[in-house]
């Protein structure tokens, strides 16, 4: 999302424009009226909750006393979680939840968050009780010079204040997770050239240390209670509740493992030469199973999508042929999305913020470069016809609308590189159901960091120029943002309603 210059932020505060003197902020829980066209939209305009329609009908839904959206969401199931800043430069977490069709202010203000302060990613706990934030704070020395710092924040919810989250003595912390018990959060620090895995319960204040791990070959199962980590080439296992810990394997070489699933379900994966592939589960008692989704091929990589499915990429050298498995660890139960003899498969792969989507870069006979989408929820998988050079991003809330960019140079040419800082950039949307892109911008020297489509790319929203844009996709027409009265009209889009 887009982020207001701060040179104008500042000139607001300081001379306090009377038309946007802030009054007391509350909680505050709307409906979402029913919109007379689709799509519709979600906005803020001058201090108000507002669902604009395309047609230009401006429905206000509840003060919201914001300026701006923080450049993060948070998705959740049906709920989605936004981070707003007002003109005092505090923050506020909204939560719009597509199931019901509300939108409610959870967190009306947290602590000043200072001008040149950024939030770099948050999560609100499934209980809804706390919000945990890590934001970066820059200290500008001159022109040439700033510092930075980061910082792990955490807020009450249920009884709005902030939460002090206590230090470990040498140490810094690295991550923080919350756990699905309430009130209980794992730290990550580094610790003695390693790591060290804190447990810490927000009631009795102080964290527990429950294991220290050499490097970060480590996995943590999600209901938190089991900690599997590598050492001396021995996979080891730490009970996060009690102080129990065994060795589970002697000899890790040529192997991987995670925890998959919400069961706490192990899976590792060993290697041989010639190809071959042991994969084996193991449950929380220490039951060890065989898993073998693709007879006789080589399984190559892993990749949890979400806490339902694992991604499987296998190779059959005698066939040829690879194979693209959705396997889901609860049931112990797969399905076969994609197979091909023409298309190899990379390694490496894109998870989408809430889990739906997989992108795989493919390489075709003919050595053109392709995006496979794998559609979780559908069990589907498109190639794309377009080449990317680059990875997409995320532009819809379904994941079926991408942004992407490429430069106006001749990638055929060695010196390209050498031309990149001075070429011109295009845009355009790719829309995955269809297969099919849409020139959004062409030789431009503006940058777009994001784009918010709706979910059947009819219109895209992005920040250019200092100006906030709405466009029509199919017919490349800029919709006309309705004006409120209000001179200054200050202007956040929020998220698509569809």
């Amino acid at each position: 999302m887009r982020k207001i210059a701060w040179f104008g932020i500042l000139l607001l505060v300081l001379h306090g424009c009377s038309s946007f003197m802030l009054p007391k902020n509350e909680k505050v829980s709307a409906q979402i009226p029913v919109a007379s066209t689709s799509p519709s939209a979600l906005v803020c305009i001058n201090g108000k909750a507002v669902v604009l329609e395309m047609n230009g009908t401006l429905t206000d839904i509840t003060p919201m006393y914001v300026i701006n959206r923080a450049s993060c969401t948070y998705h959740n199931g049906s709920k989605i979680y936004f981070i707003m800043q007002n003109m005092n430069l505090k923050h506020s977490l909204w939560v719009y939840d597509k199931g019901v069709q509300t939108f409610a202010c959870l967190v009306p203000e947290t602590q000043q968050a200072g001008i040149l302060t950024l939030i770099d990613y948050f999560i609100v706990t499934n209980d809804e009780q706390y919000l945990l934030y890590k934001e970066t704070n820059y200290t500008i020395k001159n022109v040439y010079s700033a510092k930075s710092k980061v910082r792990f924040k955490l807020y009450s919810i249920k009884d709005q204040q902030p939460i002090k989250i206590p230090s470990i003595k040498d140490q810094t912390i690295l991550e923080i997770k919350p756990l699905p018990e309430p009130d209980q959060f794992l730290f990550i620090t580094n610790e003695r050239g390693g790591y060290g895995i804190y447990r810490w319960n927000v009631i009795d204040k102080d964290p527990k240390l429950v294991a220290q791990v050499e490097n970060n070959n480590y996995s943590i199962a999600r209901d938190g209670k089991w900690l599997v980590a590598l050492e001396n080439n021995a996979l080891v296992r730490y009970s996060l509740v009690t102080d129990q810990t065994d060795t589970i394997l002697d000899d890790m070489t040529n192997s991987e493992f995670a925890y998959v699933g919400n069961e706490s379900t192990l899976l590792v994966c060993r290697y041989t030469n010639p190809p071959e592939t042991v994969v084996n589960t193991m449950t929380p008692d220490k039951q060890w199973k065989t898993l073998m989704p693709d007879e006789g091929s080589y399984t190559g990589s892993f990749t949890e999508i979400n806490p339902s499915v694992v991604y499987l990429k296998t190779y059959n050298e005698e066939s040829g042929e690879n194979k693209i498995i959705l396997w889901y660890p609860d049931r112990n139960a797969n399905d076969i999305v994609f197979e091909t003899k023409t298309v190899g498969l990379s390694d490496t792969c894109t998870v989408s913020e809430n889990g739906n989507v997989l992108i795989i870069k493919g390489y075709q006979e003919d050595e053109n470069v392709c995006l496979l989408f794998v559609n979780v929820e559908k069990k589907t998988c498109q190639i794309s016809p377009e080449i990317f050079y680059f990875n997409p991003d995320e532009a819809s809330n379904d994941n079926s609308i991408w942004l992407y960019h490429e430069f106006n140079v001749d990638y055929s040419d060695s010196k390209w590189t050498q031309d990149l800082e001075s070429a011109k950039t295009n845009y355009f949307l790719y829309n995955s159901n269809e297969n099919k892109r849409y020139p959004l911008l062409s030789n431009t020297k503006d940058h777009i960091s994001d784009a918010y489509a709706n979910n059947n790319g009819d219109y895209v929203y992005i920040y250019l120029d200092e100006k906030d844009k709405i466009f029509n996709v199919r017919t490349g027409q800029e919709f006309n943002i309705p004006r409120s009265e209000d001179t200054d009209h200050l202007f956040t889009f929020i998220t698509w309603l569809d």
